[in-house]
């Protein structure tokens, strides 16, 4: 997995709102720094996805990634929900899941769902993007690369009595 921005600011750690909301989620972005897309950089690459239109243009007309394999953040949620998952597993299963994804997309107008940047903004706004992205991710991340079902484990949780 890559991170590319469209400003060039190449060589800036993350912001401390941001390394401080990803520590309470689990991920460690002290080491991050920023790269900026570069002509060609996503040529290659399964999926692209971008928070804004422009970073979507961007990916196309700048990192030269395939149109149909370039997603807004926020359209995924409505593509997953109607997303027949294929059985199987492995790489081909994910290109698969992005191509139906991409089907799915091309059957109705793209939307502009935009996931606003939070800079200059305060943590609990960081915080509530921060959740937005792992959500949307897992989401993601379930329907690429599903779980075999004895692999699944259902989740108890006890409230503390009192």
């Amino acid at each position: 997995m890559s991170s590319y921005g469209t400003l060039d600011v190449e060589g800036m750690p993350a912001l401390p709102d941001a390394i401080a909301v990803a520590a309470a989620l689990g991920v460690d972005l002290s080491a991050h720094r920023a790269r900026a897309l570069r002509r060609g950089l996503l040529v290659d690459d399964d999926l692209v996805i971008g928070f804004e239109p422009s970073h979507a243009a961007a990916a196309v007309e700048v990192g030269q990634a395939r149109t149909e394999r370039v997603f807004l953040l926020l359209e995924l949620p409505e593509l997953l929900d109607r997303l027949a998952v294929p059985s199987g597993s492995g790489a081909r299963h994910a290109r698969q899941v992005i191509a139906e994804l991409g089907r799915l997309r091309d059957a109705r107008p793209r939307g502009s769902a935009i996931l606003a940047d939070p800079i200059g903004e305060s943590r609990q706004v960081f915080a509530e993007v921060a959740r937005v992205i792992d959500a949307v991710t897992h989401a993601l991340a379930a329907a690429l690369a599903p779980l075999p079902a004895e692999r699944l484990r259902p989740v108890v949780t006890r409230q503390p009595e009192g």
